[in-house]
């Protein structure tokens, strides 16, 4: 069957013009594919960054919130708390806040998130067997043991996060000084 075109001409049926219509060629998909291959390049190392940061952050919050809730408790009862932190036997950093006489199978550790590990170098708080701690006594100050909890990524020294016990009278902050 013939059809007429708007000028009189015979042109093929509009069914045969769809199926020539239709599709890519292979040129435009691979130059497709090539496009996005490149930008997922460029995105990556940031999306990767972003989300190291992340979880960095998250496990000094953690630990900040923890030496926060010790100095509270402490003046609460009155009565000496203790923020301890360790590395545990599948090499998870743990973080728990508890009374200075707990032992240590009673402690109710938290873990952070298994990426984090803590700084080999760069951790300044009072360490006895294998255990990081720092003391709050009922006033919630500190009782002589001024530090640092240094923060890092699967052996990333580069990026890092720390929380940092700065006075005697209990001053906790984040944040890592600059060198």
């Amino acid at each position: 069957m013939k059809a007429l075109t708007r000028f009189g001409a015979e042109s093929l049926p509009l069914r045969f013009e769809r199926d020539v219509a239709m599709g890519f060629t292979l040129i435009e998909k691979i130059a497709v594919v090539a496009i996005v291959a490149v930008l997922m390049a460029i995105a990556a190392p940031s999306w990767i960054t972003f989300f190291s940061a992340r979880s960095l952050n998250a496990a000094q919050d953690e630990i900040f919130q923890t030496m926060r809730l010790a100095q509270f408790r402490a003046e609460q009862t009155r009565s000496t708390w203790q923020v301890s932190l360790r590395t545990d036997s599948y090499g998870f950093v743990q973080v728990a806040a508890h009374p200075i006489n707990t032992p240590i199978e009673q402690i109710l550790w938290r873990d952070l998130d298994p990426s984090i590990q803590l700084h080999p170098t760069e951790m300044t708080l009072y360490q006895t067997g294998g255990l990081y701690r720092v003391q709050f006594n009922h006033q919630g100050r500190v009782l002589g043991q001024l530090g640092r909890v240094t923060l890092i990524r699967q052996n990333n020294l580069q990026m890092k996060r720390c929380v940092t016990v700065s006075t005697l009278i209990g001053v906790v902050r984040k944040g890592c000084p600059q060198p």
